[in-house]
């Protein structure tokens, strides 16, 4: 659509709003942007907007404008069905969301990553690892940098990587991903879906524009639904695949019941989806065999050759290995279709050419050299590979697995100085014997799970030659470590028989911070994990009664602030204890996102140890 001269709404002023109305602006259109709320923090979104030649309307003005709209944008955390759109869609108004609006500006290939856990991470490993092979990328989307406000580099990259969550996916008509990442998948938004199912429904939408000319990374297959009553497990919930015999091509994605749980409550969702998958697949798995990627021994595995020990990076547990492997997986994915021309006809234009140092990158691997050498063939270009070349490297490369392994090591070094993002499983302080962690991201069960299921990890560095050395677990950690410890003392042989120990017998020296938003579903399936690890629950938010219930004799106390609740968890710790952040729910009843609420933990955790220095 050309938007010039257009009369355009955008339905909501959260960041993608305000980057959807400057896009559109800055393509021509005159535009207003309409939001129910009239807090101070609009008003001052609204002053800056109305400044830049941008009509806001705010609070009631905004749920009564009658004014006939050429299109409305929506942004992602604004509901079809609210008060706000149904004014403006109730006049045939035709409405698209934020994530379509930009990629229709966009000039380059698109990267796009959901599941209910490990987007943001699994997107900046990804941009990370496309840099190391010389692609000039960026890490946009749902993981804070809007992609209508990126979208407006795009002309000179080669490849944009955007996270998506299923808000975003609802509304897609053409947003098409080169690469499509479905990471997992487990109860989430209850609060905004009628159903599990239908919640399933909207991540599956990645995949609806795909061709056989792209790449699906996806779980390796464990079990199918069969019937419609089949009960599915409530965590890790994956896609299956079923093969049609050839490699790399995956016929229908249907629900998966999860590799490992020990939290697991079952729920009936009803009869399966089921949609046809035309892209080629990528599979991963860190729990079992049988997919491209692996994890053996600590390692990352393709095909079974070992390329990246996990202690060579700054991630630990099974399920950071897994979105290790989904950004390598983009690599693969992008490398098999650089030599069979796929990209090149991606229909969207590429106007500046690659660095020179993505040709030189790609001259080292050893799968790359045959047709390399002589005719470097860029994405954006005619192909200069024969169809007998293109075949003969992609032979090469299918057959013998060992030849994608220098390339690999090649992505791998890319991110092994990676730190995780702020509010995730993040070490605040290690003070007295009292590990503080923050993991205000963990916004449900499954993130909560994974994190309580780590903290033995946390409580005791794999590095066995430095004992006294807590692992620096976060991107922004306020506190260092005040360990007793020498911070170089090796370990003797005493201390890492208990090392091992303590890794394979988890004890329950863990205070739990958890609690927040209402979004629809109990907090049971966790109940017998909590009652395991955790001598002590702090409760916050508008859950804190249901959780008590859902919770039954396990030691609950309810805090009304953040300030109090880490007061309360502070007086109950001793020496060996943790603290532990890890809400289990979303944040919107107390704060404006994650983001505030673990700012706001480590900013109190700062002021109960008396040596804040934020």
């Amino acid at each position: 659509m050309n938007y010039s001269g257009t009369n355009i709404v955008v339905l909501g002023l959260g960041r993608s709003g305000l980057a959807a109305a400057r896009l559109l602006k800055h393509a021509g259109a005159r535009v207003t942007v309409n939001d129910s709320g009239h807090d101070e923090r609009l008003q001052k979104q609204a002053a800056l907007l109305q400044s830049e030649g941008i009509t806001v309307h705010l609070g009631h003005e905004a749920l009564s404008d009658a004014v006939a709209y050429d299109q409305a944008i929506l942004s992602p955390g604004i509901e079809e069905n609210s008060p706000l759109v149904k004014n403006i869609t109730s006049r045939g108004t035709s409405l698209i969301g934020e994530l379509e609006l930009a990629y229709s500006f966009c000039h380059c290939p698109l990267v796009a990553i959901t599941g209910t856990n490990g987007k943001t991470t699994t997107t900046e490993l990804t941009a990370r690892v496309l840099q190391g092979i010389g692609l000039r990328t960026l890490a946009c989307g749902n993981i804070g940098l809007p992609f209508s406000e990126a979208v407006m580099q795009s002309a000179d990259l080669d490849m944009m990587v955007v996270e998506v969550s299923s808000f975003q996916l609802e509304t897609i008509q053409k947003f098409h991903a080169k690469v499509a990442i479905w990471l997992n998948f487990s109860p989430n938004h209850l609060d905004r879906y009628s159903s599990l199912e239908e919640y399933r429904a909207a991540k599956l939408k990645i995949f609806n524009n795909q061709t056989a000319e792209d790449f699906a990374v996806i779980p390796t297959n464990s079990q199918n639904l069969s019937s419609p009553s089949t009960e599915v497990a409530m965590s890790s919930v994956a896609p299956v695949l079923e093969s049609s015999g050839m490699p790399d091509t995956c016929r229908t994605l249907r629900s998966e019941a999860p590799c490992s749980s020990s939290a697991a409550a079952t729920v009936k969702i009803g009869s399966p989806l089921e949609i046809p998958l035309k892209a080629r697949c990528v599979r991963f798995s860190a729990y079992e065999q049988g997919g491209d990627f692996s994890l053996e021994n600590n390692s990352i595995c393709y095909r079974g050759h070992p390329f990246l020990k996990m202690e060579q990076t700054r991630l630990s547990g099974a399920h950071n290995a897994e979105n290790l492997m989904a950004a390598f997986a983009v690599g693969i994915a992008l490398t098999r279709i650089f030599h069979t021309n796929l990209l090149r006809n991606s229909g969207r234009p590429m106007n500046t050419a690659l660095g020179s140092g993505f040709s030189l990158r790609l001259k080292s691997c050893p799968s790359y050299s045959p047709a390399l050498k002589s005719s470097p063939a860029l994405p954006h270009q005619p192909s200069q590979l024969s169809r007998h070349d293109q075949y003969e490297i992609s032979r090469l490369s299918e057959s013998d697995p060992s030849q994608k392994i220098s390339c690999l090591e090649q992505m791998s070094n890319a991110i092994k100085e990676y730190t995780p993002p702020a509010h995730r499983c993040e070490l605040v302080a290690d003070v007295k014997g009292v590990q503080w962690i923050n993991d205000s991201k963990a916004t449900t069960l499954d993130a909560m799970e994974k994190a309580i299921n780590s903290i033995d990890f946390f409580r005791n560095s794999t590095d066995t030659a430095n004992c006294g050395v807590a692992p620096v677990l976060g991107a922004s950690s306020m506190l260092y470590t005040l360990n007793s410890c020498a911070p170089s003392t090796p370990c003797t042989s005493s201390e890492s028989a208990s090392l091992e120990r303590s890794l394979v017998e988890p004890n329950r020296s863990l205070i739990l911070i958890a609690g927040g938003k209402n979004k629809g579903f109990s907090f049971k399936p966790i109940a017998s994990l909590v009652k395991k690890r955790v001598k002590e629950v702090i409760l916050l938010g508008e859950m804190s009664d249901l959780i008590v219930q859902d919770w039954e004799g396990i030691p609950c106390r309810k805090a009304v602030t953040m300030e109090e609740a880490v007061t309360m968890a502070g007086d109950l710790a001793t020496a060996g204890d943790t603290i532990l952040l890890s809400p289990g729910t979303s944040s919107y009843d107390m704060f404006s996102d994650y983001i505030e609420r673990g700012d706001l933990f480590k900013r109190a955790v700062c002021n109960y140890q008396g040596n804040c220095h934020a």
